[in-house]
């Protein structure tokens, strides 16, 4: 176990009495409340999987895991937000450089809320991408700086839609 996730779990058995102290307002609220997200965020949960190169923790899966389930131990709400609020975050060094960029130019603690599901399809326009579709099970986080969706784009039904 890396001196990184010692210290997270540290972290998170000092924010225990803090976190179940909220379940009955989790609970009831059915989301996390903004201070709550921020004491999590300030003791590093969602720079686990952002490389060293800008600000993270480079955390492998497994490791991470084990901070998920930390959480989960003390509340499984909190552990599932977080896991979206800083598990998409996987994803975001398969977007094009400069886009990866923006998205950590103000630091690492990023969260990200999305869904994987492919609920939608993206189809190229004369005006830029048309977006359509639904994503019944996406979370939308407190204090999110970044939503993203998976979408179907077909390419051979699109160049077909250029030749009308």
């Amino acid at each position: 176990m890396t001196d990184n996730v010692k210290n997270l779990l540290a972290q998170i058995e000092e924010l225990r009495p803090v976190i179940t102290s909220r379940a009955a307002e989790i609970e009831a609220g059915r989301r996390i409340p903004i201070d709550l997200v921020e004491a999590i965020k300030a003791i590093g949960i969602f720079r686990m999987f952002v490389p060293r190169s800008h600000g993270g923790l480079e955390l492998d899966l497994p490791a991470g895991l084990e901070i998920f389930e930390a959480l989960s131990r003390i509340d499984g709400s909190v552990g599932w937000i977080r896991m979206i609020g800083c598990g998409q975050g996987i994803f975001a060094p398969l977007l094009p450089r400069d886009t990866y960029e923006q998205i950590y130019q103000k630091g690492p603690d990023v969260v990200i809320s999305g869904s994987i599901q492919p609920g939608g399809t993206a189809e190229l326009t004369a005006r830029g991408w048309r977006v359509n579709g639904r994503w019944p099970i996406r979370q939308r986080l407190p204090a999110c700086r970044l939503d993203f969706r998976i979408l179907h784009h077909d390419r051979r039904r699109q160049a077909a839609s250029r030749t009308d």
